[in-house]
């Protein structure tokens, strides 16, 4: 029901998009309820999802956080706000058109422990194309759409966590936000090395294009997580996966930590 109301809203704001986008607001929906931004759909009060409620009860003070797939920063400021000056939060965002909104949106919460990175996330490094639909700038994937005419493409850098980390163009996480429109699979490839060394905790939104690839994907995501000694958690379900699960895994939201991280407790808490 929560769904067709965003969806009528949405429908009901599209017309009048351009006078919203100028316009500051408090955010009265998503984690970064009670921070400041642009006017849109989260400036609405929607109830919160059940992984903004799980995502709040994290300790993630004076962590390093990266958000992989930052869009407009909803989960950005979220973090910003919660790992406290001590902590250091790394947006990951590499399309051109939603960078200098998700710049604003940080910088009218006066959040200096943020920083951008204009690249997209994967296991191999290069220029690869980023196909965006023109309907919904915030859906931009890597993968091609099925409507190619009315998507526009864009040339952008990606690069492995893991050689990110080898460089020292950014710190070891203690926690990962993945949400990458069917890429999360090739996000945590590229971050082997950091899972097998750090084991920061990850949050990651399960996609795909087709039900076969959704299936495949959640398939090669568990299997990774759980191959990298992580209790794996289906956030709305709330329940514990193992590989036989995958079917579950191929929609909404994932958590998982080892056993030693500071939030397996919380984990173990939020299932039934």
């Amino acid at each position: 029901m929560q769904q067709i109301f965003k969806r009528s809203i949405q429908y009901f704001v599209r017309p009048i998009k351009p006078f919203l986008k100028s316009r500051v607001a408090k955010i009265r929906s998503g984690p970064a309820r009670g921070m400041r931004g642009k006017m849109g759909q989260w400036t609405i009060p929607f109830q919160d999802e059940m992984e903004d409620d799980f995502l709040r009860s994290l300790d993630l003070k004076n962590n390093v956080a990266f958000d992989v797939g930052a869009n407009v920063g909803a989960v950005t400021l979220f973090l910003g706000r919660e790992v406290t000056e001590k902590g250091k939060v790394i947006a990951f965002e590499p399309h051109p058109g939603i960078v200098p909104l998700l710049l604003e949106n940080i910088q009218l919460n006066n959040l200096s422990n943020v920083t951008i990175k204009e690249i997209g996330v994967g296991d191999t490094p290069g220029s690869f194309s980023l196909v965006v639909p023109n309907n919904k700038l915030g859906s931009g994937s890597f993968h091609q759409h099925s409507d190619e005419e009315n998507t526009t493409t864009y040339q952008v850098a990606v690069a492995p966590i893991d050689q990110l980390i080898n460089d020292g163009s950014v710190p070891p996480p203690d926690f990962v936000k993945v949400d990458t429109e069917g890429l999360e699979t090739a996000v945590l490839n590229g971050a082997r090395e950091c899972m097998k060394n750090q084991q920061p905790s990850v949050m990651l939104e399960m996609h795909g294009e087709t039900e076969a690839e959704k299936l495949q994907n959640a398939t090669d995501v568990v299997s990774i997580l759980l191959e990298h000694d992580y209790v794996v958690m289906h956030i709305e379900h709330r329940k514990l996966l193992t590989i036989d699960d995958v079917e579950l895994a191929k929609r909404g939201h994932l958590f998982a930590c080892s056993s030693q991280d500071p939030n397996h407790g919380a984990l173990m808490n939020w299932v039934h």
